[in-house]
């Protein structure tokens, strides 16, 4: 019998066939013994293939065959909600159809032509795996996702994730017209671009883990540290990007709920713990890099089993993972010790939120460290953190959110028998300023709760989105542009503009925004400051023939001018839609799809255009900071309009001739009021942004002409311009 003829479906029954792990081992007797089932099957029938390590031929032949393979966990077991991702649903056997994949396959067709341009990326990593690339593939998966990009997940060394990531259509040459993304190993190509993620600290940095990392087309190095590092390697500038990690506040945050971590512990020295010791908190898949052994010298220098403290020691005895369970038990074995817990084991997320919730005090004194997401996600719950002033953490960790030790340099020579590649430099810390900042974080709940307020602050800040975009702007700057998919209803927005003597100037922009928006669903403020020069006669007349536009005068508010903050504050309660965009009056709408191109693209916080000059020259392509923290200065600003600047990025603030924003976010951030002037006011509020964990965005998509006068030309009394 042939294949079965999806349109002769009356029944629709799934066959499902679960394969024990050991009976996948003889691929082509398999092969031949579901060729026969498959043989037997009804028409409309459907086979369901459980795969428990299917070997790569059969899983082909299955596929090619228009089988379906699931993993055996889904397949198996008496729950019909956990066959539901395999099978079709009952409304289509009640209409007696299965989804044909002459269906399937238009529907993929369509999504493409709906799909922006660009190449999709395929991300090749651990996505079920407990360590820490595992946990870095599914949140640059998901928030890559929720951005908005074409992604697929490629798992790979995961027996559950092999086929549950996602059905990637490879038969369809989506990897060979993709960006691969590759997680540590650096094989094959087989896809139009290649690059990889790494960090310094897996020791990839022989001559030929350098020659294939110089061929990729982008090569992410997790921190700023690990970039100088592959660099100084070799690895050529250009193809190295950095790419800052994250943490899910969704997930990692404070909690009063415990864990009772005694079942899973060995406590050295009795009397058992105190409810009310002060706990220091270690973990991670130990090695000699990070810092262990230093850190317990420390703790059993510093105190004794007088003082009311203890030690709980995470660790993970998997993979690179050492047991130091035995090194641990011989330095405590003096009697004036105080109490040092062991805990090993793998904890789902959930307990180790809890966990750290437990600790009053995370110390992490790394030698080398790639990135570290443990401190990070302490800071997320609210703990404290005692980090070495070296390496990776250095990214998000400062004296303001984290007590930092000094250390000093030295070649890598493990003393418990680690391998570590010959030209490998750590960071010893200091046992005297490690003692001491576990003494004082011991002793000064004042510094506890300072570190705590500010640690939460850093933790908003280091978004996974914030990573993908990171990822995909760095992308750009190698010419590889992501796909995005197909965006839905874009919503209302309220076009907010204060004015002061503008007459020339608003004349002009409103003339631009009625004929070159296409984005229909807008309303658009104007508040008239009080001008002089006729804006408010202007202002009338236009909302004559302008239903869209409503009118607003700040003599309602007071006598004297308000100016650009206080105007602001007024138009923002005037929002109506989802979104609001703030622009100056000598804006000149000169891209028809400017809205639509914001909406598309936004992240969090305020984005912001390209603004250029009515010469074509850069106005700004985004806020910056001068290395001295002064003055404000814009990206770009008098040169030419090269690609350069036509990649998105994260910039300090958004200058405030076009804010663009949702309007939920004005519910907790309000303009300052106390600066009088239009300078400085935009750098404010990005900040107080930025403070509540936003982000400040870069759009080139977007591109406005700014002709940036009407504050100059206006007389010295002028406040908006």
């Amino acid at each position: 019998m042939g294949k079965p003829d999806p349109s002769q479906a009356a029944t629709g029954l799934s066959v499902v066939v679960v394969v024990p792990s050991g009976a996948a081992e003889d691929g082509d007797a398999l092969c031949e013994r579901l060729r026969a089932l498959a043989s037997a099957l009804a028409p409309g029938d459907e086979l369901v293939v459980g795969d428990s390590g299917l070997p790569v031929g059969v899983r082909r032949w299955l596929r090619r065959a228009g089988h379906r393979v699931v993993p055996s966990s889904l397949a198996a077991g008496d729950a019909a909600a956990r066959l539901a991702p395999a099978l079709h649903t009952s409304a289509e056997r009640e209409a007696g159809t299965r989804p044909a994949r002459a269906q399937r396959r238009a529907g993929r067709e369509r999504r493409a032509r709906d799909d922006g341009p660009g190449v999709p990326l395929v991300l090749s990593g651990q996505f079920f795996s407990h360590r820490s690339m595992g946990k870095v593939s599914c949140n640059l998966l998901r928030a890559l996702r929720s951005l908005g990009y074409v992604v697929y997940g490629l798992g790979h060394g995961d027996e559950v994730g092999r086929e549950l990531v996602d059905e990637l259509p490879l038969r369809q040459g989506v990897v060979e017209e993709s960006c691969l993304l590759l997680y540590e190993p650096i094989h094959g190509r087989g896809s139009r671009y290649l690059a990889a993620v790494d960090v310094i600290d897996s020791f990839h940095v022989s001559r030929a883990d350098i020659a294939k990392q110089s061929r990729l087309d982008a090569f992410f190095a997790l921190s700023e540290f690990s970039c100088r590092e592959f660099i100084r390697r070799g690895v050529p500038s250009e193809v190295v990007k950095p790419l800052q990690l994250g943490v899910d506040t969704r997930v990692y945050r404070p909690t009063d709920s415990s864990i009772d971590i005694g079942p899973l512990t060995t406590w050295e020295n009795a009397p058992p713990p105190s409810p009310r010791a002060f706990r220091f908190l270690h973990g991670g898949f130990l090695q000699e890099r990070k810092g262990t052994l230093d850190l317990l010298d420390a703790y059993l220098a510093e105190f004794t089993a007088t003082d009311d403290v203890e030690l709980v020691i995470k660790a993970v005895h998997d993979a690179w993972g050492r047991d130091l369970k035995a090194l641990v038990a011989e330095r405590c074995e003096r009697p004036s010790a105080p109490r040092v817990a062991y805990l090993n084991g793998v904890l789902c997320e959930h307990d180790l939120v809890r966990l750290y919730s437990s600790a009053n005090c995370v110390v992490q004194p790394s030698r080398l460290e790639g990135y570290g997401l443990v401190p990070l996600e302490a800071m997320a719950c609210g703990v404290p953190c005692i980090i070495t002033d070296y390496s990776g953490p250095r990214d998000y960790a400062h004296a303001g959110n984290a007590l930092l030790v000094p250390c000093r340099e030295e070649p890598a020579v493990s003393s418990i028998g680690d391998e570590i590649p010959n030209g490998i430099t750590w960071a010893v810390p200091e046992q005297g300023a490690l003692r001491n900042a576990m003494r004082r974080v011991a002793s000064d709940a004042g510094l506890r709760a300072e570190l705590r307020r500010s640690g939460l602050v850093t933790a908003r800040a280091f978004s996974w989105e914030r990573a993908a975009m990171q990822l995909v702007t760095g992308l750009g700057e190698r010419g590889i542009r992501i796909r995005r998919r197909g965006r839905p209803a874009r919503g209302h927005v309220t076009i907010a503009v204060p004015v002061y003597n503008g007459k020339d100037d608003l004349e002009r922009l409103a003339e631009s925004l009625r004929s070159r928006t296409t984005h229909a669903d807008y309303d658009v403020v104007v508040l008239d400051d009080g001008s002089t020069d006729g804006t408010e006669a202007l202002v009338h007349h236009l909302a004559a023939g302008w239903p869209e536009l409503t009118v607003l005068g700040a003599r309602d508010h007071g006598a004297a001018p308000i100016g650009v903050p206080a105007a602001k504050n007024i138009l923002a309660a005037s929002a109506r839609g989802e979104w609001l965009c703030y622009l100056d009056c000598d804006i000149e709408i000169t891209q028809t799809d400017w809205l639509e191109a914001l909406i598309d693209t936004y992240i969090d916080g305020i984005s912001a255009p390209k603004l250029l000059f009515p010469d074509g020259r850069i106005q700004s392509a985004g806020g910056m900071l001068e290395a001295n923290g002064l003055p404000m200065r814009h990206r770009g600003q008098g040169e030419p309009d090269c690609p350069q600047y036509d990649v998105p990025r994260e910039v300090v603030y958004a200058p405030g001739a076009c804010h663009f924003l949702r309007t939920e976010l004005l519910r907790h951030v309000r303009w300052n009021e106390a600066i009088e002037r239009t300078y400085f006011d935009d750098g404010d509020f990005c900040y107080r942004a930025r403070a509540l964990g936003e982000h400040i965005w870069y759009r080139p998509e977007a591109t406005l002409v700014h002709h940036q006068g009407s504050f100059q030309r206006a007389a010295g009394e002028a406040t908006i311009s």
